[in-house]
């Protein structure tokens, strides 16, 4: 960390490149502001008098990447801010918080945007019209102006959430390593913290994944998704050091979750083989 008297190191700045530090400062706590403000103009000060502008995009990048776990620093940091602070490893919690939080996040809107809500509205409207009601041909699936990898995304989305529970594991599995390969550029030590996370994750996959498939035999899906929503309503309700923002957000997808499950094995049973056929 740089002391407060490199702040007016800022004469070498780009206008734009003060305009992304002031906005990565409101992510901060107050009493941090200041001084991790400083510490950026340092940064870039010193990148600008070597000449090479890539390094200093790079350098913004960095920090817009780094800003979630330099937040959970800052809020348990002194008011005046400590004398030094490194980007910690994610603690297990708030990795397994982002873990879930994406992927209920992605099952759910992708069941409302092309499930519920085409079901709800445009079937009937298409019936009327005697227009064909295949999903296929509905937005936002059928819908060739959307990029073909965010069609693929939301409908597969929509299939792990109506019992193709694999699907929800895979993409749990896929988050988990993108979290994992943050820890490339971090110290040995703080590298083996954040594999060691990573690896307990897994491991909890691999149990879901084996309770699901038992579970597959028996009953309809939605498994991994109850699950899932279990250890977000788990996270929600225990503190964990977590944000209070954070908590409301995973108490409301766990909500959505069950919601779903609830929605596509009763009352919403026609929805879920409209679309599968």
């Amino acid at each position: 960390m740089v002391t407060a008297g490199l702040a007016g190191r800022t004469g070498d700045l780009t206008g734009i490149e003060r305009v992304l530090m002031a906005a990565f400062g409101t992510a901060l706590p107050a009493h941090f502001r200041a001084r991790q403000r400083a510490e950026w103009a340092a940064d870039l000060a010193d990148l600008a008098r070597e000449g090479r502008p890539t390094d200093r995009w790079r350098y913004l990048l960095a920090a817009a990447w780094t800003l979630p776990s330099l937040r959970a620093v800052a809020r348990r940091a002194q008011v005046d801010g400590p004398r030094s602070v490194s980007s910690p490893a994610l603690p297990t919690t708030r990795m397994l918080a982002w873990v879930v939080a994406i992927s209920l996040g992605w099952t759910v809107l992708s069941w409302l945007l092309v499930m519920a809500g085409p079901y709800t509205f445009e079937v009937p409207a298409r019936q009327a019209a005697g227009i064909d009601s295949d999903p296929k041909t509905m937005w936002p699936g059928g819908d060739p102006s959307l990029p073909l990898p965010l069609r693929v995304a939301l409908v597969l989305g929509a299939y792990a959430a109506i019992g193709l529970d694999p699907l929800l594991v895979a993409v749990v599995c896929v988050v988990t390593v993108g979290f994992l390969l943050r820890s490339r550029g971090q110290a040995w030590r703080d590298r083996l913290r954040t594999l060691a996370r990573g690896a307990f994750l897994g491991l909890m996959m691999l149990a879901l994944a084996a309770v699901d498939l038992f579970a597959l035999t028996m009953f309809t899906g939605g498994v991994a998704l109850s699950v899932t929503g279990i250890v977000a309503t788990g996270l929600a309700m225990s503190r964990f050091g977590l944000p209070r923002r954070w908590r409301v957000a995973l108490g409301l997808l766990a909500v959505a979750g069950f919601a779903v499950v609830i929605i596509d094995n009763t009352f919403g049973w026609a929805m879920v083989v409209w679309f599968r056929d």
